[in-house]
């Protein structure tokens, strides 16, 4: 599952991580006898390999890095989901900050706040995202936009692997500064912008 997923991507991650500090350090000492023993061919060849074998490491471990991050947060996401399908609701954000006292029925119906619509239905990764996701409960929708959105729910909801694969790539990113480029590129490449899926990608 996902936690030996994570294990074994932290194992990667840990040995990636002695290798490039071995390759540092091989390269420090194969540098200082080569000059010492005046081997200047050895030593030209050795600066010019090693930038490109370093650098190839740290590709790795960065790409192992985003990996175990991801497996990581898919955990997360499963044990919040566990938590909503026993009816505890305390790990979801309560979306506090859309509670409007003047609106003519958000605090009626319990849409933000504790045990709260908002809580139910926000799967949100980004700060655009949860805006979104709170402008829809506060404003009403045409006819259409309503049968677009029901259209993606009934696509999207068998698809839990793909809606947490998509949920974790937005926790990439730091909610607050956000660059979410990437998951945008990484969100059409999948949708193939369907018109349904544009909500997605505001």
């Amino acid at each position: 599952g996902m936690i030996n997923e994570y294990q074994i991507l932290n194992k990667k991650y840990n040995a990636v991580a002695i290798v490039r500090i071995a390759t540092f350090v091989i390269f420090l000492i194969v540098s200082i006898l080569a000059a010492n023993y005046g081997m200047g061919m050895f030593l030209g060849l050795t600066v010019l390999v090693f930038p490109f074998a370093f650098g190839g490491i740290i590709i790795l471990h960065h790409r192992i890095s985003y990996r175990r991050k991801q497996a990581g947060f898919l955990k997360s996401i499963n044990e919040k989901e566990t938590l909503i399908a026993n009816g505890d609701l305390s790990e979801q954000d309560k979306g506090v900050e859309y509670v409007d006292a003047k609106h003519p029925y958000t605090n009626d119906l319990d849409v933000f706040g504790a045990n709260s619509l908002f809580q139910l239905l926000n799967r949100t990764s980004t700060a655009n995202g949860k805006n979104t996701m709170a402008s829809w409960l506060q404003t009403k929708a045409t006819k259409e936009e309503i049968e677009n959105r029901h259209l993606a729910i009934k696509e999207l909801s068998p698809k839990v692997d793909w809606r947490q694969e998509f949920q974790a790539k937005g926790m990439h990113n730091d909610i607050r500064q956000l660059d979410y480029g990437s998951l945008l590129t990484w969100l059409k490449e999948q949708l193939h912008i369907k018109p349904i899926y544009k909500g997605l990608t505001i």
